[in-house]
């Protein structure tokens, strides 16, 4: 076989997995219901442990640790997700939206102002890398940061509870789309592209921004459960999102 012939079958093993992954989250959706209807709790620690401990034992002992670290994120968010169907206020509020946008400042006084933890994908990027964002695009490039982006959002994402900021390119990859849907009620910030904030962002920097919102723009659609304007004060943003998940049309 050759180099492409393995690439081929990896794409296949990769849809193979990515089809099992979202019968799996279904079915766990099932479950939820079956355990609001009788009030059952969502965690089950006993079973999830002999459930690690089989997963260890299927594996070859080279691959042991991290097929259990795997599914220990899967479960994590199997577990978030029938949090939120079992308790609403545990369902996160995820703030999209372009570079500069406002969605720091904004999601920490909505977290304040619902008494909700506040948790941001680029400061748990620059925690786990221990660099900013300016300096690994400088040092690693844009492949290096996105990937560590979607780390933070699949930890994030298997939270509950949380208002969660989030770059504003996490769009761009496929991989990111589903754990926006399935983490939490995803809040589409939007602000004039002249009043867009560019320091400290590489790409704002770099690239015309009307060009970008025209690419992302999309994707922020195809994500967003609520829109929200920001072009006003903090405080009026805020007061328009309350309104919104207070009185949903």
């Amino acid at each position: 076989m050759g180099l492409q012939d393995y690439r081929r079958e990896l794409d296949r093993l990769d849809g193979e997995l990515t089809a099992l992954f979202a019968a799996r989250m279904a079915v766990s959706a099932q479950v939820a219901d079956y355990k609001r209807a009788r009030q059952l709790p969502v965690l089950d620690p006993a079973r999830e442990a002999a459930l690690l401990g089989r997963i260890e034992a299927l594996l070859p002992p080279e691959l042991g640790g991290c097929g259990t670290a795997l599914y220990s994120q899967i479960l994590a968010l199997s577990r978030a997700r029938q949090e939120r169907a079992v308790e609403p206020a545990a369902e996160n509020l995820i703030l999209i939206g372009m570079p500069g946008c406002g969605k720091n400042t904004v999601g920490a006084l909505l977290a304040q102002r619902l008494g909700r933890p506040f948790v941001s994908s680029d400061h748990l990027v620059e925690a786990m890398t221990g660099r900013t964002i300016p300096e690994i695009f400088a040092q690693s490039g844009e492949d290096a940061f996105r990937a560590e982006e979607t780390r933070a959002l699949a930890l994030l994402c298997a939270r509950s509870g949380c208002v969660i900021a989030t770059g504003g390119g996490c769009v761009t990859r496929a991989e990111n789309l589903p754990l926006l849907r399935m983490g939490g009620r995803c809040i589409w910030l939007q602000r004039e592209m002249d009043a867009l904030a560019r320091e400290g962002r590489p790409l704002s920097l770099t690239r015309d921004l009307h060009e970008m919102y025209a690419e992302r723009a999309p994707r922020y659609r195809a994500c967003a459960d609520l829109t929200a304007d920001n072009n006003g004060s903090v405080a009026q943003t805020v007061a328009q999102i309350v309104s919104q998940l207070e009185n949903p049309t």
